[in-house]
């Protein structure tokens, strides 16, 4: 059981990485070295992904492409918010109903954002908090945040980064990271059947 929590609290955290805008050739190399000590690849969801990783590993201006990719896409006009207020809000705006849930549950969880840029309600931020649960075996709490909040617009997010014209590298995360939040939920939806039997 202890394996399964790692590995699920790992996967969000390497979500959340790529979409805080930091990744970098580097990171690259250090998630497929990782990833393939711990043996995910073994996993479908992760399998498809290895070969991107590999490929990309193999571009000369990965360093530069990344960020620029990252602006265009999430920066940008024509590109996407990845904000759960934008997704659920009553507007298209930050700041709304949904970022003051997401705040107030971080904070009866004793949870602080820490030197981020993004506020509480930022995809990536979202995505930590949920490898944090995770990793300190906070199982209910996760799967409460994952039913309240990471399931009701983060597949949407990611629905939309695939269907971007902006999106080369990351329409690949977005997949597997759409893939990734599927098994979740399937996961989650039968430990719950179970706990009713």
């Amino acid at each position: 059981m202890e394996e399964i929590l790692h590995k699920e609290a790992v996967s969000y955290f390497f979500l959340a990485r790529w979409f805080n805008g930091k990744t970098s050739r580097e990171d690259l190399q250090n998630y497929l070295d990782f990833l393939d000590k711990a043996g995910f690849f073994e996993d479908d969801v992760f399998s498809g992904f290895k070969s991107h990783l590999e490929s990309w590993l193999n571009e000369q201006n990965i360093d530069t492409d990344l960020p620029k990719e990252y602006t265009r896409l999430f920066h940008l006009p024509g590109g996407v918010k990845p904000y759960e207020s934008v997704y659920r809000g009553e507007e298209v705006r930050l700041m709304q109903d949904p970022w003051v849930e997401v705040k107030k549950f971080y904070q009866k969880r004793g949870w602080q954002v820490e030197n981020s840029i993004y506020p509480e309600d930022h995809v990536s931020v979202e995505l930590s908090f949920m490898g944090h649960l995770i990793a300190a075996g906070e199982e209910e709490d996760a799967k409460t945040f994952f039913r309240h909040h990471i399931i009701k617009w983060v597949p949407d997010l990611m629905g939309d980064i695939i269907n971007n014209r902006n999106a080369n590298y990351y329409k690949r995360v977005a997949e597997f990271g759409l893939s990734y939040l599927r098994s979740e939920k399937k996961e989650y939806q039968a430990s719950s059947l179970n706990k009713l039997k």
